[in-house]
């Protein structure tokens, strides 16, 4: 019924942040890496508001750290990420991301002009 970690979900965010990082800084000397994640990095990707049950379930889409760190990396130009299944795209910094928002019956996707 419920996920056990054995440790609170800060620290496992922190585990998990730890871990991109690691494989972000073995990517340092690569002029443009693009990411590819789970969550929402940036809240500028967030669903616009719809109910209040809607507006609480957005507090589990992503977390700003996620973001924070991938602007830390100038070679980081674009990010894929999911998670809320609704489209979005947006500019933070030197980063573009893109949500392309698919669902479990209906699949979307996105190409960049690289």
């Amino acid at each position: 019924k419920f996920i056990s970690l054995h440790r609170s979900d800060e620290q496992f965010l922190d585990e998990l942040l730890a871990m991109l990082k690691s494989q972000l800084d073995g990517l340092r000397d690569h002029p443009r890496v693009i990411a590819a994640i789970h969550q929402l990095p940036f809240r500028e990707l967030l669903p616009p508001p719809r109910t209040a049950q809607w507006d609480f379930a957005k507090a589990y889409l992503g977390s700003e750290k996620i973001g924070k760190l991938l602007l830390e990396y100038s070679n980081v130009r674009e990010v894929f990420c999911g998670h809320s299944h609704f489209p979005a795209e947006a500019t933070v910094g030197h980063i573009h991301a893109l949500n392309p928002g698919s669902g479990y019956r209906v699949k979307r996707f996105a190409t960049l002009d690289l």
